[in-house]
């Protein structure tokens, strides 16, 4: 039998095993997001990257918590009191990240929009 830890979870609770939790929790901040035409994929790759190049030195920008599981990705404030963005795994249809400049970005259909409606979110980490 396991002791429980902080909060009174055991370690068991967050997965399968102690060494592999359901849900991985980075620091990040949010720079903004964007509106991504239905474009071929390949075109909405290279604009993706021609954003995250023109917006790498962006100042404004928001502390959050994101929460990485395999039904998705959940977007909290920086205290984590507050869900700002939800998405399914199934509504993601791309993400990239740039390990020079800390950037992390993804390509998503927000919930009950169209298919071709698609929004890119992008995120500094340290």
């Amino acid at each position: 039998m396991q002791k429980a830890g902080a909060g009174g979870r055991r370690a068991s609770d967050c997965g399968l095993a102690p060494h592999r939790p359901r849900c991985i929790t980075k620091f990040a901040q949010y720079v903004g997001s964007f509106p991504v035409d239905d474009l071929d994929t390949q075109e909405s790759v290279w604009l993706v990257q021609q954003q995250l190049w023109a917006l790498k030195d962006c100042p404004r920008r928001r502390a959050v918590i994101l929460k990485f599981s395999l039904q998705g990705l959940k977007i909290y404030s920086g205290e984590g009191e507050v869900l700002l963005m939800a998405h399914a795994l199934r509504r993601i249809l791309y993400s990239t990240w740039c390990p020079a400049d800390c950037q992390f970005a993804f390509m998503a259909r927000n919930p009950r929009s169209p298919a071709s409606k698609l929004f890119c979110h992008l995120f500094v980490g340290s």
